[in-house]
């Protein structure tokens, strides 16, 4: 093809490049004819200055809400924004902090956010980011099996898979024998930085949850999804105003099992880590020596346990006395590893 045939076809987008350029203006960053000329010039394609202004006029009757500087010669710049740029930064430094994305997706998402972002935005954005590769995933198929599962779940079928756990030597093995489980998928979730699913194991009544990153030789099967209403602690969900959220908030660190409500106490300044964990809409009651008291919906086992004992003497189970004795016999155990 003709360079000149090639200048045809790219001035053939050159609305769609203006309007590019157009995304990167603001109240206080408009651009003007010349500038625009420039920035389309970056892309091989030629403009004049009537041409711009038919073009930006274009957009303008398309929905785009352009507007005309005060001051003429400063040119034009866009309103509505689909982000503001304090929105994308916000984005970007979760991508960047996410350790369940590899350094590539990161990057690569990170582009794609900035690319939404005004020149001023950009700035912003790069003005304080940090990527710590060490801390990053470093398994490459994770995309494809974060998708596999998602797909799963929006079409409600069943997934198989093999399950890894950590072996000597800084390796990986497969799990019992290279055993496949398959499991009907309801809900993926991040807990501890990491991504898991919530799932039914194909021949038990309750919940498992496995790391998606854990997942080898995964795939969709053409078996049908097991109702939610079929699985213990999962019963509910959907009526009544029960959702995952409730689901999340009640299996402390991804124990599940049967929810009891335990009444603790603590120092007035754990209120925050409470409600953390458990959310706002708790009944807290001031007690003596600047403490509270408040009642929790929660599955009781090792996982309450051990998010509870991080706060030593500051914050104390008061009832049922059945979960008490147990809370002791966890911290017993913990201790006895000692002697």
């Amino acid at each position: 093809m003709s360079e000149e045939l090639i200048g045809k076809e790219k001035n053939k987008l050159k609305i769609i490049y203006l309007l590019d350029i157009m995304r990167k203006t603001d109240e206080l960053h408009p651009i003007n004819s010349t500038e625009i000329i420039r920035e389309l010039g970056k892309y091989g394609i030629t403009a004049e200055r009537k041409a711009i202004g038919r073009d930006i006029h274009a957009l303008q009757d398309a929905g785009y809400e352009i507007i005309m500087a005060e001051n003429r010669n400063d040119g034009w710049y866009m309103i509505n924004q689909t982000f503001e740029d304090y929105q994308l930064k916000m984005l970007a430094d979760s991508v960047a902090s996410a350790q369940f994305l590899t350094v590539k997706d990161t990057r690569d998402l990170i582009k794609k956010i900035k690319g939404m972002a005004t020149k001023e935005g950009e700035r912003l954005i790069d003005s304080s980011l940090v990527i710590e590769n060490s801390l990053k995933l470093r398994d490459n198929s994770f995309g494809v099996k974060f998708d596999t599962v998602m797909r799963a779940i929006a079409n409600h079928k069943q997934i198989r898979f093999q399950y890894l756990e950590e072996a000597p030597g800084n390796k990986r093995r497969v799990r019992k024998n290279g055993k496949f489980y398959q499991v009907t998928p309801y809900y993926l979730g991040v807990w501890s930085h990491e991504y898991f699913v919530v799932a039914n194991t194909n021949g038990h009544d309750n919940t498992s949850h496995y790391r998606i990153e854990m997942m080898t030789n995964l795939e969709v099967t053409e078996d049908k999804a097991r109702p939610m209403s079929e699985v213990q602690e999962l019963k509910g969900i959907g009526h009544r105003g029960k959702t995952f959220g409730n689901y999340l908030k009640e299996s402390v660190n991804l124990w599940s099992g049967e929810t009891i409500s335990i009444k603790l106490s603590g120092i007035n300044h754990l209120k925050r880590e409470v409600i953390k964990k458990f959310g706002r809409d708790l009944m807290f009651r001031d007690e003596k020596d600047e403490r509270f008291s408040v009642n929790i919906n929660v599955a009781e086992g090792e996982g309450f346990y051990q998010w509870l004992a991080q706060f030593g003497k500051n914050m104390k189970i008061e009832s049922p006395q059945e979960s008490i004795d147990q809370y002791k016999a966890f911290v017993k155990a913990a201790l006895d590893q000692y002697d």
